[in-house]
């Protein structure tokens, strides 16, 4: 797909929603992602959030650096530091939890396969800089900071002074799907872990529409967020931050292009993960 090279877009692979209820045979590769995204200029920032396709390690992805020097970012829920981060295009995933295995049989194991995808391709003229005070809930700051200057997609970048974080890590995503009618019980999915001091690098996307919400967060949380603290080497999703004073950066995002691949079998085979 040839996207135009002049305007700052979101790139949604597959949706949260679609994974939630247990899509997880519609992934896509990063150079998938690299390749489509080369037309770009490579000073362009990105910014964005994901999951792998591991399964009961499936974990946090922080897409981060430009198009000409990309971070893929995974927080390992399973590894032998509780949600270690590394860079998938550097580095292999440490030795140690469960195997490295995926539902899908079309998926290559060496190669993270990403069942959700959103990243932010981000004109760097477009750029808005915000002071961020000491606030006890630095979601709720940015999001009320985006309605008053009419924003209504983004992808955001948070360098923060913490105070307290909380952080999670996806362990297991079952394949027949979350049960959300009665809301979110993450002690069955989630390695959670708390934080106190520290400078994080987070980043993510907003969406002001509530069915854009279900692409990249589910409805209600329109900023969905990872990070990590470069000095630990530690991270995830963020699920609560507290913080002393905060840089943030916002790119409001033009277009949005959704791609789900390979949608031409209605069934496709699973692997057997029953040793997993």
């Amino acid at each position: 797909m040839k996207l135009p090279s002049d305007r700052s877009v979101l790139l949604c692979y597959n949706t949260v929603e679609r994974m939630l209820k247990g899509d997880f045979f519609h992934t896509v590769p990063w150079p998938t992602v690299a390749e489509e995204t080369a037309s770009f200029p490579p000073d362009w920032p990105l910014i964005g959030i994901g999951t792998t396709n591991w399964f009961r390690r499936n974990g946090e992805t922080i897409i981060g650096g430009t198009i000409g020097t990309p971070q893929l970012l995974w927080a390992d829920p399973e590894g032998t530091r509780p949600m270690e981060v590394i860079d998938l295009l550097q580095e292999k995933p440490r030795p140690g939890g469960p195997a490295l295995v995926t539902p899908s049989v079309a998926d290559a194991a060496d190669v993270p396969p990403l069942p959700f995808l959103a990243v932010g391709v981000c004109c760097p003229d477009s750029a808005q800089v915000w002071e961020c005070p000491q606030v006890a809930a630095v979601h709720g700051w940015v999001q009320e900071r985006l309605v008053q200057e009419n924003i209504g997609l983004a992808a955001v970048q948070i360098v923060a002074e913490v105070e307290d974080l909380t952080a999670a890590a996806a362990f297991y995503l079952p394949l027949e799907g979350l049960d959300l009618s009665h809301g979110y019980d993450a002690r069955n999915n989630l390695k959670l872990m708390a934080f106190s001091g520290g400078s994080w690098d987070i980043g993510g996307i907003y969406a002001a529409n509530p069915t854009l919400q279900r692409m990249i967060s589910v409805e209600g949380l329109p900023l969905h967020l990872h990070g990590w603290n470069p000095s630990l080497r530690q991270g995830g999703h963020i699920v609560k931050a507290s913080v002393r004073r905060a840089k943030v950066t916002v790119w409001p995002l033009q277009d949005l292009v959704l791609q789900i691949k390979n949608l031409d079998q209605a069934w496709l085979p699973v692997r057997n993960l029953a040793s997993v």
